[in-house]
């Protein structure tokens, strides 16, 4: 399966990221828009607290505007000077040139995705859900302030737009998939 990621763009390199990550088969799990707003169910309460913590697992990102939906969450991660290392080492401590090809690196955007939809995942099962997400993932380099601006604007008001979003569906034609 060929990656999305922009090809010779190094992923742990300090920038901001606009990541949508979306449920499997655009369930909404996270809850429903009331009014213009968000409510959470208790499994988007689960996915609003592990995307803040992210920043207590990963020591060289902030996290910016972001917002729970029904069906996926948009955030903005920026990530700092990063101190991860190229050549990783295997599970097992040894030096390994393969193994950083098959697992994201420590500090990367796509390590960082993994991590929350993993932890969020684990959570859920462990609650009962038959919870899961899609595959991948949407990144977009933020590259200027204009576009910064732009991208937070679209998050803090995707709420009040849901149901002109790309990625609405109703709660009655989530429950038919």
């Amino acid at each position: 399966m060929e990656s999305s990621r922009l090809r010779n763009w190094d992923y742990g390199s300090p920038g901001a990221y606009f990541v949508t990550i979306c449920t499997n088969k655009m369930h909404c799990w996270f809850g429903d828009i009331c009014d213009g707003q968000m409510q959470l169910s208790k499994a988007g309460i689960i996915a609003n607290d592990l995307w803040l913590n992210i920043k207590n697992h990963t020591d060289n990102i902030e996290l910016a505007e972001y917002v729970i939906m029904p069906n996926h969450v948009h955030g903005i991660i920026l990530i700092k000077n990063n101190t991860y290392k190229k050549q990783g080492n295997s599970p097992t401590g040894k030096k390994s040139n393969s193994f950083p090809k098959i697992s994201p690196r420590s500090g990367t955007l796509s390590a960082i995705i993994r991590s929350y939809k993993s932890a969020v995942s684990k959570q859920l099962h462990s609650m009962g859900y038959d919870f899961q997400w899609q595959t991948r993932f949407y990144d977009h380099i933020i590259h200027s302030n204009e576009s910064y601006m732009k991208i937070s604007d679209y998050i803090l008001n995707n709420p009040l737009k849901w149901e002109e979003d790309e990625l609405y569906i109703s709660r009655s034609d989530t429950d038919k998939r």
